[in-house]
């Protein structure tokens, strides 16, 4: 069954692209490393932040993909959606082109189980839980790590499925100076320009980009051809960042704030579009500052922040005259000290919050929370060559809206040389949002957190030039939260729902000379289990929108002067009811980019091409939410 919004097109079928850019991607690094003079590169050593404590990535007791500042260089992402997509076992729902919601989900766990940290702030928004990534700029990312499995031991509500960690580029790696401009496809124009400086040991930088886009991309309709409307989007951002170090501690303050006005289309019903009708528009503000105190040390560390986080959502709808507006606040504050003691490293820390929503479509609400936690690693030797890595964590968390949440968890790394086995089990939670305790109606202040046990085993290889995982999850949810009626047709949010989870993911990774290669694939069967097979026909059925099987390619050439990337993404079909009646199809999504750097006037140059979408597929992620075709995007930027 083929959904709305898309048509069969000929041309090289799904399967048949996907193994041409895989093999692509394994055949020219390896004809790479065959070129006269040409070096082997190994790769550097890995450090994992996702969990707290700066850990070696041999000794991690979990699946972690990271990306680094070259790998997020050659993406180019213009939102963290793009720079997440592909990634084993992520997948990125888009409902349109630039500016539209992007939001995520990790083997199955929909986005407000998954939370998203970047420099030591939670992007999900206590308001619904989500993290739109369309928000956030790719390209300022130095460092991404994507861990999956649950981790409330160590981040507390939310943390069920996975957790993603940012690091911004730091000062000390931009350029003195640096600009870009860029055009593309459907109305694209972006400028981008910032300044970086060192004085006494610091160094500070302040960035600001604006981007826009008409979007009015055309698209197939049952073989009639169709164009969007009112998708226009404009956006602005502005960085600011500095790190200040002193006799003892490191200062390091972090400032990020984005808007966005934008057209709200909405699905497509085939309905005839009336351009002369009120427009609906939406305006999304989003920023955070945070102070962070530093005081490495060789036996201690210890580490505190504070934050101030504020949200303001506006749609306004003429056409029924709805103007939703709704606004969060946040204030946190966090410490942690780490101490290492012979073969053991030790962490404990607090944190708190207070977080208030005032809307037009909720009662006012507020929340105070307070967590305590406790991390302890430790390495032995095991004799023949092994060595054995464990670690526990416990935390718990205190809210004031609805009690306490308890999270442990347990992980253990067993190897010898490049070989390593892992295994980790544990239990995570997710606190009720804003939106199902206080719409109104329907929001029921008596909900209770959500609860999952988790547990994984893999194994994985680690050599200079090369690395490779495979990992086995699986996991229980419990006290889901649903929006159901009741007798008298009213809908609320209810503790009722159930459902598991189970899957892999595997990914290799190389690098060989000036090339990179990356080969991921993912399953996940997330099926629900509510009621009984006898009461309820969605028993034992795929969740909608969760696609069973994906994998991606990816390969890059970098030098002084020039370079290219290319990346290919194959999606498995989704179901679009809960009764796995009616489903999607798989799509396969190509992306190639070309750059070269000049040199003129003392400067760095560079020129880029990319482009989006290269098939031109016609697909779509969400039912009559059309996405764009084939996008092409051209880049001018310099530095001194």
């Amino acid at each position: 069954m083929r959904p709305r919004g898309t048509r069969v097109r000929r041309g090289i079928p799904d399967s048949a692209s996907f193994l041409i850019w895989l093999s692509f991607a394994i055949g020219l690094p390896l004809a790479g490393s065959l070129q006269a003079g040409e070096a082997s590169a190994s790769l550097p050593p890995s450090v994992v932040r996702a969990l707290r404590i700066e850990t070696p990535r041999t000794s991690v007791s979990a699946s972690v993909e990271e990306l680094d500042a070259d790998d997020i260089r050659a993406r180019n992402a213009q939102t963290l959606g793009q720079l997440l997509d592909g990634l084993a076992s992520v997948r990125v729902q888009r409902y349109g082109g630039l500016g539209s919601l992007e939001t995520l989900s990790v083997h199955g766990a929909s986005a407000e189980r998954v939370v998203v940290v970047q420099d030591g702030i939670r992007l999900n928004s206590p308001q619904h839980g989500l993290t739109d990534l369309s928000l956030w700029d790719g390209r300022g990312v130095g460092k991404a790590e994507v861990a999956r499995g649950g981790y409330s031991a160590m981040y507390g509500a939310d943390a069920m499925g996975g957790v993603i960690y940012l690091e911004s580029l730091s000062s000390k790696d931009r350029p003195p100076f640096w600009f870009s401009t860029e055009a593309g496809s459907f109305g694209l124009r972006g400028v981008r320009a910032g300044a970086s400086g060192s004085a006494r040991g610091g160094s500070g930088s302040i960035e600001a980009a604006r981007l826009m886009a008409e979007n009015d991309y055309p698209y197939d309709w049952y073989g009639e051809t169709r164009r969007r409307w009112n998708t226009d989007a404009q956006q602005t951002a502005v960085r600011v960042r500095a790190d200040v170090p002193t006799r003892s501690w490191r200062w390091v303050l972090n400032s990020q704030g984005t808007h966005r006005h934008a057209g709200t289309p909405g699905p497509d019903t085939g309905a005839p579009i009336n351009e002369s009708a009120p427009r609906i528009r939406q305006d999304d503000d989003d920023g955070f500052a945070t102070i962070r105190a530093i005081r490495p040390g060789q036996t201690w560390r210890i580490e505190a922040s504070g934050s101030v986080r504020g949200t303001y959502q506006r749609y306004h709808d003429p056409t029924i005259d709805i103007d939703s507006r709704h606004r969060v606040r946040s204030v946190t504050s966090s410490g942690q000290a780490t101490r290492m003691l012979g073969p053991f490293r030790v962490a404990a820390g607090l944190d708190g919050e207070l977080s208030t929503i005032r809307s037009t479509e909720t009662k006012d609400g507020d929340r105070r929370h307070v967590g305590a936690y406790a991390i302890c690693m430790a390495s032995f030797g095991l004799g023949g060559g092994w060595s054995a890595d464990a670690d526990a964590a416990l935390r718990e968390d205190a809210f004031s809206d609805f009690g306490r949440a308890f999270s442990p968890r347990t992980g253990i790394v067993v190897g010898n040389g490049a070989f390593r086995l892992l295994a980790n089990a544990g239990e995570s939670f997710r606190a009720p949002t804003f939106n199902s305790l206080y719409w109104n109606p329907g929001g029921n202040p008596e909900l209770q957190p959500e609860h999952a046990d988790h547990h994984a085993v893999g194994v994985g290889w680690t050599r200079p030039t090369w690395s490779a995982e495979v990992t086995r999850l699986e996991a229980r949810y419990r006290n889901q939260i649903r929006w159901l009626p009741d007798a008298g047709g009213k809908w609320s949010a209810q503790n009722v729902a159930r459902s598991e989870l189970s899957g892999w993911d595997a990914w290799a990774a190389a690098r060989t000379g000036r090339w990179r290669a990356r080969l991921r694939g993912s399953q996940s069967d997330a099926v629900q289990k509510d009621g009984s097979p006898a009461t309820t026909p969605a028993y034992g059925k795929q969740i909608p929108f969760v696609a069973r099987r994906m994998a991606s390619a990816e390969v890059s050439y970098e030098r002084s002067e020039f370079g290219f990337t290319a990346r290919q993404r194959w999606v498995g079909q989704a179901f679009t009811r809960a009764d796995n009646r009616a489903a999607l199809p798989g799509y396969s999504i190509g992306d190639m980019g070309v750059w070269v750097r000049p040199r003129w006037m003392e400067g760095h140059w560079e020129l880029r091409v990319d482009v989006d979408n290269v098939w031109n597929r016609r697909y779509v992620v969400m039912p009559q939410y059309p996405l764009p075709g084939r996008a092409l995007r051209l880049a001018v930027s310099g530095s001194l």
